[in-house]
């Protein structure tokens, strides 16, 4: 019925209000979170190990609601992730990212969160903003150094059909069925042949005919139009699963 319902572990926020649930309950903002067409929540370093101590555990999520594709988000906001220009604490309710221009941003329909950046798909030109922090290079800007507190456009991305964001990784799947990864890579989890990070969207080579991308912890997997299953990267828990 187009409500968000959050449950699980509630150390940050991620499953409002504060307390943890093992039921689905409802998010808790100032305007109650209905009309949500897409909802994403970020994996946190020591997740994947179950290591619920691990110093940089942080967790964040965001929402497209209504008709307008506003884009809402709490949990934690270590580094301005949650896209309402402050930096610090945890958010227990939802509330709106902003623009440049104090305005929400509105008109997306997709919504991927990593471990403290935030990114946006908008609907009518596939172009993507993302917002937060930059340390794994997920900004996507090209200098590694583009931390924002506003939603900015990935400059060399447009006709995005699909986002995926890992824990520290992202790739976009575009309309002419290519993919485009860029991020944090000491695996080869954005499919470039080597374990070097890059700071804006890249091209995986040798790939056509795509249809869905999926991200990990330092592992990506496609579905091709021909039904095969393909994956790449960080293989510790057999997620670049060899037969």
């Amino acid at each position: 019925d187009d409500r968000v319902l959050c449950w699980g572990h509630e150390g940050f926020d991620a499953a409002v209000p504060e307390s943890g649930f093992a039921q689905p309950i409802l998010t808790a903002s100032d305007t109650p979170l209905v009309g949500a067409t897409d909802v994403a929540l970020s994996m946190p370093k020591g997740s994947a190990q179950g290591d619920d101590d691990h110093p940089s555990y942080q967790q964040h999520a965001c929402a497209i609601i209504g008709e307008s594709g506003e884009v809402w988000c709490w949990g934690s906001n270590t580094v301005g992730q949650l896209g309402d220009g402050i930096i610090g604490g945890y958010r227990g309710t939802a509330a709106p990212v902003l623009d440049d221009q104090g305005e929400v941003l509105s008109g997306m329909v997709e919504v991927a969160v990593a471990e403290v950046t935030s990114c946006a798909r908008k609907g009518d030109d596939g172009t993507v903003y993302c917002w937060g922090g930059d340390s794994m290079f997920l900004m996507g800007e090209g200098d590694g150094d583009g931390s924002s507190l506003v939603p900015v456009v990935i400059p060399a991305l447009s006709g995005v059909v699909q986002l995926s964001a890992g824990m520290e990784h992202m790739c976009a799947l575009t309309a002419d069925e290519s993919l485009h990864c860029w991020g944090f890579n000491p695996s080869g989890a954005l499919g470039q042949g080597d374990a070097q990070n890059r700071t804006s969207p890249q091209l995986v080579p040798g790939l056509t005919g795509i249809r869905t991308v999926a991200t990990g912890d330092h592992t990506t997997c496609v579905t091709m139009n021909s039904g095969l299953v393909l994956c790449w990267g960080r293989n510790d828990f057999d997620k670049a699963h060899q037969g």
